[in-house]
């Protein structure tokens, strides 16, 4: 909503939900927890309930996320600043929201503590957060995915873990990897200099459009038959895994995004090749959606590559993020 519309409001909503999860202690800071020998620094806990036990890809991923935009989102008021001031101190943005000026001293100060500042305790050092801390946090998130739930063969991330329990859950879920594309190219946006992140986005994308299992091998139709559990399933479930594979969409469309933007492709042939095989798919996708998986009044079934069922909340929303991916990939 910033993004769109440039109220500081809507952007101290976001800050407030990054300093909760930080001194909340919800994310793993250096040799707090271990989990079979392997350190969980970075990694994100499913909840901040007390004595939570989750420690999960896809929160993991999403808390990567929302560090990595915060810093992007710095790096562009600099950027707007130095072009308006020819140089000098940062502004801030001034609230147009009627609510955020209060919101604004409240966030002016964030915790963000030391390689152990994941502590679950009440002892964090307050100052302002830096793009820097922010970058740092995604890193950590990320490097917690890439080292812990990172199947590179396949190039694709398991869900998360028990840590009291002895628990690995190993489930490939379409969103989890979706996430963690995203997070790497946002990576690439915010430091362009470092290949890696736009190379290995490149390649989970890559193979998760071709993924069986993932993607229907007649039509090239995101289905993830599997995410629904075994067997012919009633829509009216309303079951929230049918939302997963527009996660999915939705990450190949920011890491789109992010190659033509800083056009990735002119430097990385793979970057091209990437982005021309995202339009394909999500022109596919919704071609399927409007000729094979709709009554045609505008509502829209479970199943991507069809036969139309019944709408549900579910299925709605999801079509969602594919209306808006054609959109991206059809702009002039």
């Amino acid at each position: 909503m910033y993004s769109i519309a440039s109220d500081v409001w809507y952007l101290e909503q976001a800050r407030g939900v990054w300093r909760h999860i930080r001194i909340s202690g919800s994310v793993c800071g250096r040799d707090q927890v271990r989990f079979r020998d392997m350190d969980m620094e970075g990694g994100c806990y499913w909840t901040t309930r007390p004595g939570e036990e989750q420690i999960n890809a896809v929160s993991s991923g999403l808390f990567a996320e929302l560090s990595v935009r915060l810093a992007l989102i710095d790096i562009d008021i600099r950027s707007d600043n130095r072009q308006q001031d020819g140089g000098g101190d940062v502004k801030s943005p001034q609230p147009t929201h009627p609510h955020a000026g209060g919101l604004l001293s409240r966030f002016k100060n964030a915790a963000f503590g030391g390689s152990n500042s994941g502590s679950r305790s009440s002892g964090h050092q307050q100052r302002p957060v830096t793009t820097t801390d922010c970058l740092e946090a995604a890193r950590r998130s990320l490097g917690w995915i890439l080292r812990c739930r990172y199947r590179n063969d396949d190039a694709v991330v398991l869900d998360g873990f028990l840590t009291q329990k002895d628990v690995c859950n190993d489930w490939t879920f379409t969103y989890t990897t979706g996430v963690a594309i995203g997070i790497c190219a946002l990576m690439y946006q915010a430091l362009p200099d470092e290949d890696e992140y736009i190379m290995l986005a490149c390649h989970m994308a890559n193979k998760a459009m071709r993924r069986q299992g993932w993607i229907d091998q007649q039509t090239g139709v995101v289905a993830a038959e599997g995410e629904f559990g075994k067997g012919k399933h009633d829509p009216f479930e309303n079951n929230d895994s049918i939302g997963f594979k527009s996660v999915l969409v939705r990450q190949l469309c920011t890491l789109y995004n992010v190659i033509r933007t800083v056009r990735a492709g002119a430097k990385h042939p793979l970057a091209k090749e990437t982005a021309d095989l995202i339009q394909t798919c999500i022109k596919v996708n919704f071609e399927s959606q409007v000729h094979r998986n709709t009554n045609g009044i505008g509502q829209y079934g479970p199943w991507w590559p069809g036969p139309f069922e019944s709408p549900t909340s579910h299925s709605q929303m999801a079509m969602l993020d594919v209306m808006a991916a054609i959109e991206l990939v059809t702009r002039k």
